[in-house]
């Protein structure tokens, strides 16, 4: 392990720590960070808690957001507080600490296209829910769903497999902070090429399938742009059918099976433009991460090294880091199971902190009253003595 991990010879370039005289700047960034990080873990904790609490989101395709939690936890638990340390004590601290920089390096290699993938994954799930239904049970049942989830953490430990197998080596990067794989070799191509541009397709094509899904159906036109119309042609049609001129019996059950085959429409186009806004929510998502993530793969490709202010690393590392931290808002802001599970996790753990600090203040107080209560007790109270003289410590 160690031998895969260069001392002091630095991924993007050999000179000392560019924020050594940079105190403000190098303040700034850790304060920024470390924030990032506390909201962050938070945030996605309590998506996975939401998930767990809410029934109504216990289901297959909610497995994929609770691994992009994990995914995104792993970021601001791992990735972020290593930044913090690599900035604050620059490569000394991983210099004398090589197992660190190892593990370090391999969780944030990981983690940084983790999100990539999960994100792929969704939309793949979101593209036959919405375009292949039929396929949909078949494909994620929760056995299947939980290989799926489980694969892309293979995939990226593969993808992650060249630094321990001897083709690049673990280092400490001067510009992003923190130990890496060396972003001057050629295995960087290979890192965008299989952990980025390969999700980013798979991501593209299935919402341009959900796009030319609902914009040719007239279904879904229908129901989108003229839902009154169609609801009031409905309506009109069961109050004056042709059937009306059928036998009674004839009559009645024909007039029943129409109002049973529109109910049953009607749940279905419900649950389709439940389907389409979940799908636009998880859109943002990716659309977010991208914007967010962009200047740090334009740093990465471009090897611009010290042709850049350092400056401008430390707003690409704080974006890319900081979309880890924003996916439980966008949930909250466009998904309203998510806003009540939200409320209830808060709830709940305000519950448990208040009935915390009764208890703590209860026992706190017990003694002093105790010492307080008279010795003599009243008429009514004399049985009670004898454990009155043995609870009070004379």
């Amino acid at each position: 392990m160690s031998s895969n991990i260069t001392k002091m010879s630095y991924a993007d370039d050999s000179i000392k720590n560019p924020l050594e005289g940079e105190n403000g700047l190098k303040y700034f960034f850790v304060i920024c960070l470390a924030l990032l990080s506390v909201f962050g873990t938070f945030g996605n904790l309590l998506v996975i808690g939401t998930v767990c609490v809410m029934p109504v989101l216990r289901t297959t395709n909610n497995y994929f957001i609770i691994n992009l939690s994990v995914a995104d936890f792993m970021v601001t638990t791992i990735s972020m507080p290593s930044n913090v340390l690599g900035a604050l004590f620059g490569p000394q601290f991983y210099t004398t600490h090589s197992t660190a920089c190892w593990i370090t390096g391999t969780f944030c290699a990981m983690g940084c296209i983790s999100s990539c993938w999960n994100i792929a994954m969704i939309s793949a799930n979101r593209y036959i829910l919405i375009c292949r239904y039929d396929l949909y049970d078949k494909v994620y049942t929760k056995a299947n769903t939980v290989v799926l989830c489980l694969a892309v953490w293979l995939i990226i430990y593969l993808v992650d497999m060249p630094t321990h197998a001897g083709w690049t080596d673990t280092r400490f990067s001067n510009n992003f902070f923190v130990c890496t794989f060396n972003h001057l070799h050629i295995y960087t191509y290979f890192y965008a090429g299989v952990g980025i541009s390969i999700p980013l397709g798979v991501i593209f094509l299935c919402y341009l399938g959900i796009y030319l899904k609902v914009h040719r159906s007239s279904l879904v036109r229908r129901i989108i742009l003229n839902d009154g119309q169609v609801n009031a042609a409905a309506r009109k049609t069961s109050l004056h059918p042709p059937e009306l001129l059928l036998p009674k019996p004839d009559r009645r059950q024909k007039i029943l099976t129409m109002s049973r085959i529109f109910r049953a429409k009607r749940a279905s186009n419900k649950m389709f433009r439940a389907n389409v806004r979940v799908a636009r929510a998880l859109f943002r998502v990716f659309l977010i991460f991208l914007i967010m993530w962009t200047p740090m793969t334009v740093v990465l490709l471009l090897r611009l090294g010290t042709r850049i202010h350092v400056a401008w690393y430390l707003l690409a590392l704080l974006l890319a880091h900081g979309n880890s931290c924003l996916n439980c808002v966008i949930y909250a802001l466009a998904l309203d199971h998510f806003r009540e599970g939200y409320w209830r996790v808060l709830q709940f753990l305000r519950s448990k902190l208040l009935t915390s600090t009764s208890l703590n203040t209860i026992n706190s107080q017990q003694p002093l009253e105790l010492l307080e209560t008279p010795l003599t007790p009243s008429r009514g109270d004399a049985i009670n003595f004898p454990i009155l003289l043995q609870s009070v410590d004379l």
